[in-house]
């Protein structure tokens, strides 16, 4: 159990560096959907995260970073 939290909160922290530094935008998505089945936290922080990473402007911006 302590292994899987802990895995857990080493793809969020890359998923935080990926954000920063523009790239990797499907793993911060799957991280996200991961998150959302944390409750109540996981969910909130999951669901926003899919409405910043959602419209076509931000993929462009991690696009052309890439």
């Amino acid at each position: 159990m302590f292994l899987l939290m802990l895995g857990a909160a080493l793809t969020k922290f890359l998923a935080g560096r990926y954000i920063k530094q523009r790239k990797l935008r499907t793993f911060c998505m799957v991280v996200a959907a991961l998150g959302c089945l944390e409750f109540p936290y996981g969910i909130v922080l999951g669901v926003f995260t899919f409405i910043v990473l959602g419209p076509q402007s931000v993929a462009k911006q991690f696009t052309a970073k890439s």
